[in-house]
């Protein structure tokens, strides 16, 4: 049963699919049925009537003495009626008339299912929103204002994705001026470059045992800190990316590296790296691989935030520059940050547990101060030995 969800009560898919075969029938039984009463004669005398007046040299016998105008009194006079039964004209009246009925019925139907969606949507917001209420205030015993209750539904609970296995990769060197920059304003001050590697898998949890999901778009994107100094923004940039193991080409990097460096020029607090989106339909997960540098001072920081609701955090951490820093880091969320290996240069914390949106880990270093020299002795402290 788990890998088999019924669908009971949502048939909209469905229902389209239908609708449009009904409405491509329908289109062309009214087609076809134009096109044979086009070429159907609706009555056979006129045949008669056309070879006396436009052709008069083939009629034989005593329709030659009779002219024009005569064979026009004549039909004129007489009543006129299909010769026997006409399979063509019957056709074509009956593909003409179902091909109408489908293509009215398929329109007056859907523009009266929209309108009610639209009033069932309304009317399902607004109760779904008074229960939210209700079952708060019941359950807990609690008036929470409904802005609250809005925010916990939009960001927690009508989420469809979930981000599993969050892994991040840091590792620390020396900031170096690449090509021409000219570093002359920045004196003797110290910069690291920041190297992230983030791996996760993105699942739609959409969906229950009696209701079908739907499907979700996931972004691909990544935020990155504007430095203090314009010498340092060169340095942002997003070096790869991998969905689903599928590489994003030099062509597309360059294009997402040449938007951050031209919102930098605005002085933003933040530059976006996009790679648009990727759609996953429910039940199905899309892997993602991201690479990219920023530039953190000597005594700095770093707050990695998930943007996804998370079930884990694992945060690597790896100091290359040699210059001895005191890094700690603290969980900013509900769950407990464990250190789970230490050593000279590399730190390793976890999380397991649930990260909501905007939670995760605020990492900090400061370089180590020489350490803490022995007082000297008091020299009048020390009895002088009698003589």
């Amino acid at each position: 049963m788990g890998s088999r969800n019924a669908r009971f009560l949502d048939f909209e898919k469905d229902e389209q699919l239908i609708g449009n075969a009904v409405l491509v029938f329908g289109a062309i039984a009214l087609l076809a049925g134009i096109g044979i009463s086009m070429f159907t004669p609706k009555y056979p005398e006129i045949q008669a009537l056309i070879d006396a007046c436009m052709n008069p040299r083939v009629v034989e016998g005593a329709a030659k003495q009779i002219g024009c105008s005569t064979a026009v009194f004549e039909f004129e006079k007489t009543g006129h009626a299909s010769s026997g039964f006409s399979t063509s004209t019957l056709a074509a009246n009956f593909l003409t008339a179902l091909g109408t009925a489908l293509l009215i019925s398929i329109l007056v139907s859907r523009t009266i299912e929209t309108s009610n969606r639209r009033r069932f949507a309304t009317t399902l917001d607004r109760k779904t929103r008074e229960l939210s209420e209700a079952v708060m205030r019941g359950m807990f015993n609690r008036r929470h204002p409904e802005r609250l209750i809005d925010l916990v539904s939009e960001n927690i609970l009508q989420r469809e994705l979930i981000r599993e296995g969050l892994n991040v990769h840091y590792v620390f060197r020396r900031w170096e001026p690449k090509g021409d920059v000219d570093v002359s304003r920045l004196d003797d001050r110290r910069f690291i470059e920041v190297k992230a590697t983030l791996t996760a898998t993105m699942t739609n949890v959409s969906g229950s045992e009696t209701l079908s999901g739907r499907e979700a778009d996931v972004p691909i994107c990544v935020v990155l800190p504007n430095p203090m100094y314009d010498e340092l923004k060169g340095t942002l940039a997003v070096t790869s990316v991998q969905i689903d193991g599928e590489h994003q080409g030099k062509e597309k990097l360059d294009e997402v590296n040449a938007e951050i460096q031209a919102q930098l020029e605005d002085d933003p607090l933040t530059a976006k790296g996009d790679f648009g989106k990727r759609t996953v339909k429910p039940g199905q997960s899309l892997r993602l691989r991201m690479v990219y540098t920023m530039v953190k001072e000597i005594e700095d920081s770093e707050f990695f935030q998930t943007l996804q609701i998370s079930k884990d955090l694992n945060i690597t951490l790896v100091d290359a520059t040699g210059w001895d820093l005191k890094i700690r880091a603290l969980a900013v969320g509900f769950g407990s940050l464990d250190e789970i290996a230490s050593d000279d240069m590399t730190r390793q914390w976890t999380i397991n547990d649930i990260l909501l949106p905007h939670q995760g880990v605020n990492i900090w270093w400061k370089q180590k101060l020489p350490p803490k020299s022995l007082p000297e002795p008091d020299t009048k402290a020390i009895a002088k030995p009698r003589p």
